[in-house]
């Protein structure tokens, strides 16, 4: 187990900010060693600077899909786990280390695993079962290797269980496609908060009136949000110009009304009395 700290930062209300930090302590289970040098206290809440047991990772020499070898390329590709539990009769002629006990089809390195203390570790076992498995790849003699397409791209594909190569294909196309949405919707949060920092100075300068202040912030805020949109929207556009060249259109359409509403938007805020 491994400590770590939380800290909370109210903002002041009616002008400027006072921080007020609070910092707790609280045990929890870790994959890996916290450092406990980042603590504000650390001298009053050591961790362990190692583990003394690793996860580790271990693929069988030879995993096969019917009479082709399966390259470690695919066979990383199989997660589906599934607990192994140890029992009395698995170790009944090894000597366990100093310290270490079965506990719950695992071990406990540990005093006592019903009141864990800072350092003690839960072992724990998950194999990969026999199973079957859809593969798209390119043939080589008895093993698999990825497929180059004419564009130069390559096609490895797994999948658990027994499916079409057709629904193995519209699940990549899928998949590809929700993370494209999430890299433009992490990078448009970006662009947000980093306009909207570049804005901020002008709510931070009017602390002195919280009153305007507040108003100031909220339309940066806003501001920032439209003027991010912008840069999105046309960094979408210009990707699909030459291959969805109507969507493309649509998306420098709505663009040309966002520059429109913060033209607006800055003047009716330059018109506002300070």
């Amino acid at each position: 187990m491994a400590g770590n700290l939380t800290q909370r930062n109210p903002e002041k209300a009616w002008g400027g900010e006072e921080t007020k930090t609070t910092y707790t302590y609280a045990k929890t289970w870790s994959a890996s060693a916290i450092d406990s040098g980042n603590f504000r206290v650390p001298e009053e809440h050591q961790n362990p600077a190692t583990m003394p047991y690793e996860s580790s990772t271990q693929v069988a020499d030879a995993v096969s899909l019917e009479k082709f070898s399966l390259p470690s390329s695919l066979t990383e590709r199989i997660e589906k786990t599934q607990p192994l539990f140890i029992q009395a009769t698995d170790i009944k002629n090894t000597q366990l280390p100093q310290g270490v006990q079965l506990h719950e089809g695992g071990f406990y390195s540990g005093t006592n695993p019903a009141t864990p203390q800072i350092g003690d570790q839960r072992i724990t076992f998950e194999v990969v079962k026999p199973m079957e498995v859809s593969v798209i790849a390119k043939q080589v003699q008895n093993t698999l290797e990825p497929y180059t397409t004419s564009n130069g791209g390559t096609i490895e594909l797994l999948e658990i269980g027994t499916h079409s190569a057709d629904a193995m294909i519209t699940h990549a196309q899928e998949d590809n496609a929700m993370m494209t949405w999430v890299l433009r919707l992490v990078g448009f949060i970006l662009l947000v908060i980093g306009i909207n920092m570049v804005f901020k100075v002008l709510s931070v300068i009017a602390d002195v009136l919280p009153l305007v202040g507040d108003i100031v912030g909220a339309g940066t805020g806003i501001i920032a949000f439209l003027i991010a949109m912008i840069f999105a929207l046309i960094t979408i556009a210009v990707a699909w110009i030459f291959y969805r060249p109507l969507l493309a259109a649509v998306l420098l359409t709505t663009v040309v009304g966002l520059f429109i509403a913060v033209k607006l938007k800055l003047g009716k805020r330059a018109k506002t009395p300070v």
